[in-house]
C-alpha cells in the first residue's frame, strides 16, 4: 500500500486515540458495525463496474477497501458521534457535520490528487462530497434508530446505482 494511505490511516487511529471515545467503542458499536457492513455491500455490489476505485502499486482495491472499512471507519465513528451536539439547534448540528464533511472532503481530495483514488462510470468528486454529508447524518439516524437508517441507505444504494446506470446483472 502507498505511504500516503497509511500515513493517512495511521494520523486518523492517532487522532481517535487521542479525541476519539475509544473507551466506550460498545457504545458505537452497531453505527461501526453499519458503515462496514455498507461499505462491504458497496463494493460485492458493483465488483464488475465501481464508481471509484483505490488505486494502490502493492494491493487489490478490494483489500484497500477492506483496510479502510476496518481501521478508518471505527476510527470516524469514535471522534464523530460522541462529540455530535445533543441540544436541538439544528444550526449547530449542520455545522458540525460540514466541519467533518470538509475534512474528509480534503482527505479524498489529497488522495485523489495524488491519483491514490480514481473515479469511474460518471463520478466526480462532488458525489463523494454528498456521500460524506449522507454517511455522517446517516450515522446519526442509525445511533437512534437503526432500521430507519438501514432503511435510507438501501434506498440510497439502489437510487444511486440507477442514477450511474449500473447494469442489473450487478443488482442480483
Amino acid at each position: 500500500m502507498n505511504l500516503l494511505h497509511l500515513l493517512t490511516i495511521f494520523g486518523l487511529v492517532i487522532i481517535m486515540f487521542i479525541f476519539g471515545d475509544w473507551r466506550n467503542w460498545r457504545k458505537y458499536y452497531p453505527t461501526i458495525l453499519f458503515l462496514i457492513a455498507g461499505n462491504l455491500f458497496y463494493n460485492h455490489m458493483v465488483q464488475d463496474m465501481r464508481l471509484w476505485e483505490w488505486t494502490t502499486p502493492f494491493f487489490t482495491h478490494q483489500f484497500s477497501s477492506a483496510l479502510w472499512s476496518f481501521t478508518v471507519y471505527p476510527t470516524m465513528v469514535l471522534i464523530y458521534m460522541p462529540y455530535y451536539p445533543k441540544e436541538k439547534s439544528y444550526i449547530k448540528q449542520i455545522l458540525f457535520i460540514l466541519c467533518y464533511v470538509v475534512g474528509f472532503s480534503m482527505i479524498e481530495y489529497i488522495l485523489y490528487y495524488f491519483k491514490h483514488i480514481t473515479y469511474q462510470n460518471g463520478w466526480k468528486y462532488l458525489h463523494s462530497i454528498a456521500v460524506y454529508f449522507l454517511m455522517f447524518s446517516i450515522m446519526i439516524v442509525h445511533h437512534r434508530r437503526p432500521i430507519i437508517a438501514w432503511l435510507i441507505y438501501f434506498i440510497i444504494a439502489f437510487l444511486a446505482l440507477r442514477i450511474f446506470d449500473m447494469p442489473y446483472r450487478v443488482l442480483l
